[in-house]
């Protein structure tokens, strides 16, 4: 099987008020205090409205800080990221001290601006200047390691998240992908995430595991079990490389095709489904998938050459 093939492995109540005492006026008067709450409208989804009633509130008291922070969360909900940015700063600009605020505009600039951005990087600093061990801008500095490919800094301050909240399975996630697939210390997080709750991503990570250590059985089952919470190209894909691997061409083709079926552009699907049809000599069925390779994209040698050695 050709080098390209083999590497290639693909890699987030309301409460109801009644009482028989109450008159009707009460309750009328109980129902449209419910209905003009802030919580009521953020929690129902009810953005637009929740804006309108944060809105009164503010121009009733500007330099509210609760205000402020409401405020700015209706905002980046609804991605005008300049009136949000507008709120934590003048929240921020009362209280230099106000830990909430700084951790808004962390995530603010971290996500808009860019992890890389001088913007994000400035705000973590100050966030930590108040407070050394504050969750959010400790989740993006290792976030930045990350990215600037710092990966034992990274790590260790994953770790010390992991610390305080061991079942947070962003935190379980962002250290198995750090290490490499085929890793024990990979395997132990992607372990923790499936005890903690059977998700996809930690049945697809274990999955991983096991290909990359070439125990195939046991890939193929956990990607299944990733299947069976969500269906994926990407798991399919890797299930129709563990049976070629093992040597079972038909039941590769059987999931190389399932990938086709989601995504009809997918080049490599078409590849490793021609390879498994040649390897049980239906050779015009190999030559229509090599071809078809090829319409996707010109420049796949490997399809190429393929075709060439059935002619």
């Amino acid at each position: 099987m050709n080098p390209r093939y083999l590497l290639f492995i693909f890699t987030f109540s309301l409460i109801s008020c009644s009482d028989s005492r109450f008159s009707k006026k009460q309750i009328k008067e109980v129902s449209f205090k419910k209905e003009k709450n802030y919580d009521y409208y953020f929690q129902e989804g009810k953005l637009d409205s929740a804006k309108i009633y944060i809105e009164e509130l503010y121009n009733k008291e500007p330099n509210d800080k609760n205000i402020l922070v409401k405020r700015g969360d209706i905002y980046f909900l609804l991605n005008d990221f300049e009136v949000a940015e507008e709120s934590w700063l003048k929240c921020v600009s009362l209280d230099l001290n106000d830990e909430v605020c700084y951790e808004k505009l962390t995530n603010l600039y971290c996500v808009v601006d860019g992890l890389m951005g001088e913007n994000c990087y400035n705000i973590i600093s100050k966030t930590l200047k108040i407070n050394e061990d504050n969750k959010i801008a400790l989740f993006y500095k290792a976030k930045r390691f990350s990215k600037e490919n710092n990966i034992n800094n990274a790590i260790n301050l994953y770790e010390k998240l992991l610390k305080d909240d061991p079942n947070n399975l962003i935190f379980l996630n962002e250290l198995a992908v750090l290490y490499e697939p085929s890793s024990i210390q990979s395997k132990v997080y992607y372990n923790k995430m499936v005890e903690i709750d059977s998700n996809y991503i930690g049945f697809y990570g274990l999955a991983m595991h096991f290909q990359k250590n070439q125990l195939f059985e046991s890939a193929i089952e956990n990607y299944n079990n990733a299947l069976s919470i969500e269906k994926n190209k990407n798991a399919y894909y890797n299930i129709g490389y563990c049976y070629l691997e093992m040597n079972f061409p038909d039941k590769a083709i059987d999931f190389f095709s399932k990938v086709i079926n989601i995504d009809p552009s997918h080049v490599l699907a078409y590849y490793g489904r021609g390879y498994s049809y040649s390897l049980i000599k239906k050779n015009k069925l190999a030559i229509e998938d090599y071809k078809f390779c090829l319409m996707l994209e010109p420049g796949f040698e490997d399809a190429r050459n393929q075709l060439e050695k059935i002619k």
